[in-house]
């Protein structure tokens, strides 16, 4: 593992170095895969992205490479259960093991698995009219507003619907069952398909938790507005 923070004081160096170290060695347990098999390496910045920090992650296994890039907060360490840099060190390895041609919406939903990002509960802003306002939604709310109206609950979104995709996708899993040892033979079996289709994935993902037709059908209003090139 390679932390590089040029801007960095030896102090702020060693705290991020010893939580990236922590976050990349939880990144490949989800994962199922040997530290000592694999190589990370981490850059943060302080002024990218308009100002803002930002970190990218690179990743190599089995002599295949992928990379995440994401914004954080000024202070890293702000970085709530540090979400972020495990979100864009999964993305890394999910291009390492997937290939750079995953569709982004599973790209996104395995990386907000592995972050924790689907499983706390946490839901999405939903635009209330009557009060004009954004209203958090926890899961559970989310599902059943999904369930009720999947055109008016996708058309009102606050959230880009490639990321609500790939976090429903994911989050419906975990409601079937999903755990880390289950998500590891789930991320092999993809790799072994190599077919991102919506079919094609759906397939997998049936293999492990059964018939999920009706669950994809309400998410298709989504899949639609993300890229109807995708169905």
């Amino acid at each position: 593992f390679e932390l590089v923070c040029g801007e960095c004081t030896p102090e702020q160096y060693s705290t991020f170095h010893n939580i990236a170290l922590e976050d990349y060695r939880k990144v490949l347990a989800v994962y199922g895969i040997d530290e000592r098999e694999a190589r990370m390496a981490v850059s943060v910045r302080f002024n990218d992205f308009a100002g803002l920090g930002g970190y990218s992650a690179g990743f190599s296994y089995n002599g295949k490479t992928g990379s995440g890039v994401g914004i954080i907060p000024h202070d890293f360490t702000e970085d709530p259960n540090d979400r972020g840099l495990k979100h864009e060190m999964a993305h890394a390895v999910n291009h390492s093991l997937l290939g750079h041609d995953i569709p982004s919406w599973l790209d996104e939903g395995l990386a907000q698995y592995v972050s924790g990002e689907t499983r706390d509960g946490r839901g999405f802003s939903f635009y209330d009219p009557k009060t004009n306002s954004n209203i958090p939604l926890r899961r559970k709310e989310a599902f059943n507003l999904l369930r009720q109206n999947p055109e008016q609950y996708w058309a009102k979104l606050e959230e880009s619907p490639t990321h609500t995709v790939g976090w429903h996708t994911l989050a419906i899993m975990q409601e079937r069952g999903l755990d880390d040892k289950t998500f590891a033979q789930v991320v092999r079996r993809l790799g072994e398909n190599r077919d991102y289709s919506k079919s094609g994935v759906k397939g997998v993902f049936a293999e492990f938790f059964g018939n999920l037709d009706y669950e994809f059908e309400l998410l298709e209003p989504g899949f639609k507005r993300y890229n109807p090139n995708a169905l």
